[in-house]
């Protein structure tokens, strides 16, 4: 067995995976209209014909931007609630407990998640900027800075940035983020790169941490929740190599790799529809 990536982190993914791409070609279109190689179409029912053109097409570019700072920070959020539901990635009661003290704060969550796991990695301070960063661009009277030791540990991986992060100057996007500025597009990029190598460990951190026989009942257990005797039916009513064949699959489904091999996919084939009725209810 091989358990690769929840499906928490395949959700994550399906929600921020092709933000850049998206980001890239809004602004690609965005300079076509600057330098007048688009023009609206008729499909557009509207009047659009602005006074400043640099003026439009410059705005136009800080919203899609801030637009993607919301969507980044609101995926990892999506992530961490996924975590603590079933199938839950999260097993330990203090853990859940605190979890559930940051309520909505994605900040507050982040660091429950760093802590518990002792995550060490510098994009956990890139994170920590960019949730600082999308408040005061999304909320209007944010004005909250970040503290001396964040400062210190960005700085401290500069080095770090530059290697990983496309040559990602971390000292100017302080300075960026000190004006209360856009980021810019290198930096905004680096920010979605980030955020999915940080939650890339994280998950595998948890996966690590986990009770397997716990959990891989908890997949099937919340796979047949929903219809539960018509499932049940379907699965056990079947020879045992199609059974396998089905229930691997449905492990697929939640990052998991089993083959026919696998003693919890034996042990769960071998089942009599009555067992496994029981095993599961």
């Amino acid at each position: 067995m091989k358990q690769i990536r929840s499906k928490a982190f395949l959700k994550f993914k399906d929600l921020i995976g092709q933000n850049n791409h998206y980001l890239i070609t809004i602004l690609i279109g965005l300079d076509g209209v600057k330098n007048k190689l688009v023009t609206k179409s008729d499909e557009f029912h509207t009047t659009w014909k602005p006074k400043d053109l640099d003026s439009t097409v410059n705005r136009s570019r800080h919203f899609a931007i801030k637009a993607t700072m919301a969507w980044i920070v609101d995926g990892i959020d999506t992530y961490f609630s996924l975590c603590n539901r079933k199938p839950n990635l999260l097993q330990d009661e203090d853990f859940i407990s605190q979890l559930s003290s940051a309520d909505k704060s994605v900040y507050k969550k982040l660091y429950v998640f760093i802590n518990n796991l002792k995550l060490t990695c510098p994009e956990v301070f890139l994170i920590d900027l960019v949730i600082t960063w999308r408040n005061r661009l999304v909320h209007f009277l944010a004005r909250t800075p970040i503290n001396d030791e964040l400062k210190n540990n960005l700085i401290q991986n500069k080095q770090y940035f530059i290697d990983n992060y496309q040559g990602l100057d971390i000292s100017l996007t302080l300075e960026n983020f000190d004006k209360n500025e856009v980021p810019k597009f290198k930096e905004i990029t680096s920010f979605i790169r980030a955020a999915i190598k940080l939650v890339e460990n994280i998950d595998r951190e948890l996966l690590q941490k986990l009770d397997n026989e716990r959990f891989y009942k908890e997949v099937l257990s919340e796979y047949l929740s929903d219809n539960f005797l018509h499932k049940l039916d379907k699965i056990w009513s079947e020879d045992q190599n199609s059974r396998e064949r089905t229930l691997i699959n449905i492990y697929r489904q939640y990052g998991i790799i089993f083959d026919p091999s696998d003693s919890e996919i034996i042990k769960y084939s071998n089942m009599t529809y009555s067992d496994a009725k029981q095993y599961f209810t």
